[in-house]
């Protein structure tokens, strides 16, 4: 876990991204204060900063940022993966999966891009190599 203290008490306390998170959850002493895409994850950290900063009182609870894979995330927030499916339609689902899987082609982790090559792939919404 990174640390990065400020002035007047604040503390943002954050982890780095790794293989798999897609989902950056920050809380402020403990609850949920937003979700947000891994692909933000500079600005969130620089939200999560401000935030920390403009808290009020003479105890200022800390503000985390966790990026976690989308289920851990759903979890976390006390939601069911079926809960979370339950108002898509298939297409929905679809466009959902096309939508937040090709900005990972462009991924450093190699891992990351063959996972996301695989499920479009797999809607059809790339070719397959020969």
């Amino acid at each position: 876990m990174t640390y990065i203290h400020r002035r007047n008490g604040a503390c943002v306390a954050a982890l780095r991204p790794g293989y798999g998170d897609v989902v950056v959850v920050t809380t402020v002493g403990g609850k949920v204060a937003a979700l947000d895409p891994v692909a933000d994850y500079d600005k969130v950290i620089s939200r999560a900063l401000t935030r920390a900063l403009t808290l009020a009182g003479d105890w200022k609870p800390p503000v985390k940022v966790l990026p976690m894979p989308m289920v851990e995330a759903l979890t976390f927030c006390g939601i069911t993966v079926d809960d979370f499916l339950s108002d898509m339609t298939e297409e929905q689902w679809r466009e959902y999966c096309v939508k937040h899987c090709t900005p990972a082609l462009h991924n450093a982790d190699p891992r990351v891009r063959a996972d996301a090559t695989e499920v479009l792939t797999s809607l059809g919404a790339m070719p397959r190599a020969h």
